[in-house]
């Protein structure tokens, strides 16, 4: 699960399979241990065999805790 940012900004990015990623740059309170997430809103997106990415749905939801 690769977590990208910087310190004004934070992405998550999961991949969920068959090429899918949810992604959200939403707000969560990470520490040392991890973090955890309920209901944080992103977006699905799939790639293409030719390296595009496709929006498959602007309103999703993940929820869980994250450890590192």
């Amino acid at each position: 699960m690769p977590v990208h940012g910087s310190p004004e900004k934070w992405t998550l990015s999961v991949a969920i399979g068959d090429g899918m990623t949810f992604v959200s740059d939403g707000s969560f309170d990470a520490d040392e241990s991890g973090f955890t997430v309920d209901e944080l809103s992103g977006v699905v997106t799939a790639t293409e065999s030719d390296g595009t990415t496709t929006g498959i749905s602007a309103d999703a939801h993940v929820s869980g805790r994250f450890e590192c």
